[in-house]
């Protein structure tokens, strides 16, 4: 496992922003969900995807270019970020390499890999409220627990509240 860092947390603005998601697993289709949340533009790379990213392509939402990842396949897209979602350490690793010579942050979803720029960490959102926890990918059964025991306690009336206190803000 890598030396843990704390890390930088940001909330970055993905609209209209490429992002490849290489692999159409359950994985992937749970990325690319939150990246179409995020108003991101999604293309996958993969053979075969699941039917609900088949249903997010028929619909027009996500891109899908049918074929197994080879080197320097995403050169012609330019995304700001790739996720690498496959089973195939070897594949995930290519990624990784291909997205650092584009100067493209990725993550690689295999849990302790040294080639990812960021962890995505577990969110729950009741807008514009957004919290978000991490382990630095120490213990995702904590994660999963934490995330549980604090979205229960902090409710929708929180995502109110922040609104009436955006609106009453004093501006700078």
């Amino acid at each position: 496992m890598a030396e843990l860092t704390t890390g930088y947390p940001i909330l970055l603005n993905l609209t209209d922003k490429q992002v490849i998601v290489v692999g159409g697993g359950t994985v992937a289709t749970r990325k690319v969900s939150n990246l179409l949340a995020a108003s991101a533009r999604v293309l996958i790379i993969s053979p075969q995807i699941t039917s609900h990213l088949q249903i997010l392509v028929d619909v027009g939402q996500i891109e899908w270019l049918e074929a197994s990842y080879q080197r320097d396949m995403m050169n012609t897209y330019m995304p700001l970020l790739v996720i690498a979602t496959t089973d195939d350490a070897r594949v995930n690793q290519t990624v990784a390499q291909d997205a650092h010579r584009i100067r493209a942050w990725v993550n690689v979803v295999d849990g302790d890999s040294e080639d990812s720029d960021f962890s995505n960490m577990a969110v729950f959102n009741h807008p514009p409220l957004t919290v978000a926890l991490s382990t630095n990918r120490v213990s995702p059964a904590l994660l999963r627990h934490l995330k549980n025991e604090i979205s229960a306690a902090i409710g929708d009336e929180y995502g109110i509240l922040a609104e009436w206190l955006g609106e009453v803000r004093q501006p700078m």
